[in-house]
C-alpha cells in the first residue's frame, strides 16, 4: 500500500479574518479543509492496521529476511559464545558476547578490536543492556571439568577449592547480587559448602554432591530470607554426629524466614550419631514462615540405620522461636535410628510452635520412634510402616499440647504415647471397621464353662486391628460393638453372650432356650477404648440336662461389627 498522502493547507484563516472582519469563516473552504485531512488520517489507519494489532503488538509476519540488514541476519544465525570482559586486539566473531563499561555488548560483524568506541560507531558491536543476566554457572567443560563463570562468561577462580567449586561460585553470586545455577554432573566435596547471608536470591543445583566422610556437615545454611533454593540431585553424606543439611542461624539478626528449601534426595549411607536435615537456631536466631521439601529421604541401607534422625529440629535457644513452618516428605523416608522426625529435645514448647508436617515413614531397620515432638499446636499428617522393630509410633515430649496426628497407618507396637499435657492432643487414626464371622463351623460348648466365640473370616478390618477373633484398639477411642449368635440346645438351658474388653464382661444378652430350637442372641453397645484395650466375645451355656449345645456357624448367624464412632 502507498504512503498516506500529505495534508496540505488549502486556506489561511487568520488571514481571512483579518480581511473580512465580522464575516463568518467560508464554509466551503472549511469543508474542503476537513475532508483532505479526513483522505489523510484515514490512510494513516489503513497503514497502521498493516503493521499493529488492535492489542499494541506489532502484527503477525510482518518481519521478513529481506527487512533486516545483513549484519541482523548473521547475528540471529550465530551462536552466543560469552567471551568475558571486552579486549583491544582481539579477533571476535559474530555472536560473541562481551562487556565493557557496564554494558553487554554482542558481536554484529567479524573483527579484530582496535578501540571499542571506534567499533561500536561502525556498527560492529549491538548494544543489549547492563551487563548481567543475572546467573552465575557452575558446569562441566567438553574435558569434565567444573567450571564457575560469571553473568558476563567471565571464569571465576576456583583454585583450591573442597567443593568443586560450588562455594566459590555460590560466594560470588551473593556478593554480587546474581542468581547461581549448577548443572549436572558428579561433585566430591571435602569441605562444607556454606550458604549464607541469602536475601532475595535463587540457587538451582542439578548436580550430585558428595560429601567425604571426613566432613561433619555438608551444607549449611546461615542467615538467609526470601529466597528459592532447590537441590534436585542426591546429596550422599556419611560423616558423624553432624547432618547432610544443617539449617544453623546463630543469633537474632541471623535468621532463616520466608523462603522455600527443596531438596530431590538425601542418602545417608555411613557415619553415626549425624541427621539427615537438622534445624538448629540459637542465640535467639528466628526459623518461620518457610517451606523444606524433601523427594526421598535415606537414612541408612537395608536393615542399617546410620541416621539417627531424618528430619531434626533442635529446640532453639535465647529467645529463638521454630514457627509456621511447613515440612514435607513428597516420596519416602526411610530407615532411622532414634526418631524419623524429632521435633525438639527438651520442654521448651513455646518455641515450638504452629509447624506442619507431611510424611510417609519406612524403616526396615529396628528404630525407636516413628515421630518425637515437644511441639505445642503442630499439625502432623504423617504415616509410619515398619517392617522391623518399631517401639512408638508418635511420642509427645514433656509439656508437648494441643498437637493434632492424622494417620492412616502406624505400625509400631506402641501406637501412641500422649504427653498427657493441660488441655491434650487429638490423635485421628485410621478409620475402625470390623466386619467377621465364624465360617468354619459349629463351636461346641461344655456346659457351665465359657467359651470364646471364633470369627474365622474378616470380610473388613479397616487398620488392620483384628486377628485371632480378637480387635486391639489402636489408640484412644470409641467405638459401636455388635455381637451376635446363634444358639442350638437339645434341652431347655440358659444361655449368654457377652462381650469382655480385656479381662472383665461389659456388656452381656442371657436368655432361656427352649429344647431343640435355634434361637439368637445379639449384644449392642458403645464402648470408651483406651489405646491396647482388647475386645472379645465369649458364649455360656448352663443346662444340666443338655448334651448338645452349639454356636452355630455361618455369617448370617455368628457375628462381628465393630465401628469407630468418636475419639
Amino acid at each position: 500500500m502507498a504512503q498516506p498522502p500529505a495534508f496540505v493547507r488549502l486556506e489561511d484563516y487568520t488571514d481571512y479574518e483579518t480581511a473580512n472582519p465580522g464575516n463568518p469563516p467560508p464554509s466551503a473552504s472549511l469543508d474542503a479543509e476537513f475532508d483532505a485531512l479526513k483522505v489523510t488520517t484515514d490512510a494513516v489507519r489503513q497503514n497502521m492496521a498493516l503493521l499493529q494489532r488492535d492489542d499494541g503488538a506489532l502484527a503477525n509476519a510482518k518481519v521478513t529476511p529481506d527487512s533486516l540488514a545483513s549484519a541482523t541476519l548473521a547475528l540471529i544465525a550465530s551462536d552466543w559464545t560469552p567471551r568475558g570482559a571486552w579486549a583491544t586486539a582481539t579477533v571476535y566473531a559474530v555472536g560473541d558476547l562481551v562487556s565493557n563499561a557496564g554494558t553487554s555488548y554482542v558481536c554484529a560483524t567479524a573483527h579484530t578490536s582496535g578501540t571499542f568506541a571506534t567499533d561500536l560507531a561502525a556498527d560492529k558491536w549491538l548494544a543489549l543492556g547492563a551487563a548481567t543476566f543475572g546467573q552465575v554457572t557452575l558446569t562441566r567443560d567438553v574435558a569434565g571439568t567444573w567450571r564457575a563463570r560469571n553473568p558476563d562468561g567471565g571464569l571465576i577462580s576456583t583454585s583450591g577449592s573442597t567443593t568443586g567449586g560450588l562455594q566459590e561460585a555460590f560466594d560470588y553470586a551473593r556478593d554480587n547480587d546474581y542468581g547461581l545455577f549448577v548443572g549436572k554432573g558428579a561433585i566430591t566435596a571435602t569441605g562444607t559448602l556454606t550458604l549464607d547471608s541469602l536475601e532475595h536470591m535463587t540457587i538451582r543445583c542439578d548436580a550430585n554432591i558428595t560429601f567425604d566422610s571426613s566432613v561433619q556437615y555438608g551444607i549449611v545454611l546461615d542467615d538467609f530470607l526470601h529466597s528459592f533454593i532447590e537441590f534436585t540431585g542426591v546429596i550422599t553424606f556419611s560423616g558423624t554426629n553432624g547432618a547432610a543439611i544443617h539449617v544453623a542461624p546463630t543469633t537474632g539478626s541471623k535468621n532463616a524466614l520466608d523462603f522455600y528449601l527443596y531438596v530431590q534426595r538425601i542418602l545417608v549411607e555411613g557415619g553415626s550419631g549425624s541427621d539427615a536435615f537438622k534445624v538448629s537456631p540459637t542465640g535467639g536466631a528466628q526459623c518461620q514462615r518457610a517451606t523444606y521439601e524433601f523427594g526421598e529421604v535415606e537414612g541408612g541401607n537395608g536393615a542399617t540405620a546410620y541416621a539417627d534422625h531424618l528430619f531434626h529440629v533442635v529446640t532453639p535457644t535465647a529467645g529463638g522461636m521454630w514457627q509456621g513452618n511447613r515440612v514435607k516428605f513428597r516420596g519416602p523416608g526411610l530407615i532411622w535410628g532414634t526418631a524419623a522426625l524429632q521435633i525438639g529435645d527438651a520442654s521448651a514448647p513455646t518455641t515450638l510452635t504452629r509447624n506442619r508436617y507431611e510424611a510417609h515413614f519406612e524403616t526396615s531397620a529396628n528404630a525407636t520412634n516413628g515421630i518425637h515432638t515437644f511441639e505445642t499446636d503442630g499439625h502432623y499428617h504423617c504415616d509410619i510402616v515398619s517392617s522391623a522393630t518399631l517401639t512408638t509410633g508418635i511420642r509427645e515430649g514433656a509439656n508437648a499440647n494441643r498437637n493434632v496426628f492424622e494417620f492412616a497407618v502406624n505400625q509400631a507396637t506402641t501406637k501412641v504415647v500422649p504427653a498427657g499435657g493441660a488441655y491434650g492432643s487429638v490423635f485421628l487414626g485410621p478409620p475402625i471397621r470390623v466386619v467377621a464371622s465364624n465360617g468354619s463351623g459349629d463351636l461346641t460348648l461344655t456346659d457351665a464353662t465359657e467359651a470364646q466365640v471364633t470369627f474365622d473370616t474378616e470380610s473388613v478390618d479397616a487398620g488392620g486391628n483384628f486377628a485371632s477373633s480378637t480387635f486391639t484398639a489402636p489408640y484412644d477411642c470409641v467405638v459401636r460393638i455388635h455381637a451376635a449368635a446363634r444358639f442350638l440346645v437339645d434341652a431347655a438351658a440358659d444361655c449368654r453372650l457377652y462381650i469382655k474388653i480385656n479381662a472383665g464382661i461389659n456388656a452381656q444378652s442371657d436368655r432361656t432356650i427352649a429344647a431343640n430350637k435355634n434361637e439368637t442372641l445379639a449384644v449392642d453397645y458403645t464402648f470408651t477404648l483406651a489405646q491396647a484395650d482388647t475386645v472379645k466375645v465369649y458364649a455360656f451355656v448352663s443346662s444340666a440336662g443338655a448334651t448338645s449345645r452349639l454356636v452355630k456357624a455361618g455369617g448370617a448367624q455368628t457375628r462381628l461389627e465393630i465401628s469407630l464412632v468418636g475419639r
